[in-house]
């Protein structure tokens, strides 16, 4: 018998290495199935009816990838997240957020790097 090395549920984010999440997350969704990764990647716009099979689909596919990135998200985080209906909008809401963060670290760091060469 193999060993089973796949994880059942996503790595959780802890608020350090943004990056790093993203890259284990992705590859955790693409792994459950591709087509949730695409609900993530690309945006997705939710049908006032879900009248056919392919649009019930689609929606399922949707609220699983939204269902990993929720489960794999900080209680502050998802307070953050939580009321955004499809999973683009919170894989991109994280994205901003967190990206963001880290640009305004290095500014910081830059504009300290250059205070500090001037004493």
């Amino acid at each position: 018998m193999a060993a089973n090395w796949f994880s059942t549920k996503p790595h959780v984010f802890d608020g350090t290495e943004f990056s790093h999440w993203c890259s284990r997350m992705q590859s955790y969704i693409m792994a459950e199935d591709c087509d949730i990764w695409r609900k993530v990647s690309h945006p997705y716009v939710i049908p006032e009816e879900i009248n056919t099979a392919a649009l019930k689909y689609e929606f399922e596919e949707n609220c699983k990838a939204r269902n990993i990135l929720l489960s794999g998200i900080s209680r502050s985080d998802y307070d953050r997240v939580s009321y955004l209906q499809t999973a683009n909008e919170i894989w991109v809401a994280l994205n901003n957020f967190h990206q963001g963060t880290n640009n305004i670290k290095e500014l910081r760091q830059d504009l300290f790097k250059k205070g500090v060469h001037k004493i």
